[in-house]
């Protein structure tokens, strides 16, 4: 049961990040509507709209897991097999929103492979890391910056590869 809550946590914390994103493009929409597609002027909105993006998915990841794993697993096997369950369930959820939407699927991404690969181990591996200093960071500030920075750096940097590709 706690592994299948892991998974739902996953989902809720992407739900809860597709919010933040979608407040942002609203936003965004809002402050360039005089402009009918994407140009040069907007490209400094759109690399800020993938690194709000990228920091409220981190950011979420690592309030349902500080809040979900720091007092419930003492064991570290039972700790990480559910950061790794939780990080599935994120990349599920997304991975299903993107695929509903055609037009993101045939604007930005060749839904292949690579992109399902990517997304899904990008979104493991941050949630892991996340977890990591969940697991071993005592002072919960450290504990915060830490994970936020590694994870966020690399979220960013997957999203610039995906963007510039």
């Amino acid at each position: 049961m706690q592994k299948f809550q892991s998974f739902l946590l996953g989902i809720l914390a992407s739900a809860g990040a597709l919010v933040i994103e979608s407040i942002w493009i609203v936003l965004f929409s809002i402050s360039n509507a005089h402009q009918s597609s994407f140009s040069v002027e907007n490209l400094p909105y759109f690399l800020l709209f993938l690194a709000i993006g990228a920091f409220a998915e981190e950011l979420l990841k690592f309030i349902f897991l500080f809040k979900r794993l720091r007092y419930v697993f003492l064991d570290k096997k039972n700790f990480f097999e559910n950061v790794l369950i939780f990080g599935s369930g994120f990349a599920f959820f997304e991975l299903l929103l993107i695929y509903q939407n055609s037009s993101l699927n045939e604007m930005f991404f060749d839904f292949s492979g690579i992109m399902i690969t990517g997304a899904s181990a990008l979104h493991i591996l941050t949630a892991v890391i996340i977890g990591y200093f969940i697991y071993v960071e005592k002072e919960t500030r450290k504990m915060f910056i830490k994970a936020i920075a590694f994870s966020f750096l690399i979220h960013l940097a997957y999203n610039l590869f995906i963007f510039l590709s």
